[in-house]
């Protein structure tokens, strides 16, 4: 159903001086992306390399499960 959250994402909320914010708009209109695609590709590719234990896929196989951002 539209509008509803897709519980495999987690949504937040982050300030951008607005020079930096800018900076991705054009960026992303380059790569013919919305600022939000080209943060989410940005950081994707930074962090690539960063290992998940087998306890980090639990946690988030549990946030999906269980529809809340909790950490046990």
């Amino acid at each position: 159903m539209g509008g509803q959250h897709d519980i495999s994402n987690h949504q937040i909320a982050v300030k951008f001086p607005q020079e930096l914010f800018r900076k991705i708009e054009v960026k992303a209109t380059e790569r013919k992306m919305t600022a939000g695609q080209y943060i989410r590709f940005e950081l994707g590719e930074m962090l690539l390399n960063v290992k998940l234990s087998d306890s980090d896929m639990k946690i988030v196989a549990d946030r999906i499960r269980y529809g809340t951002t909790f950490k046990k």
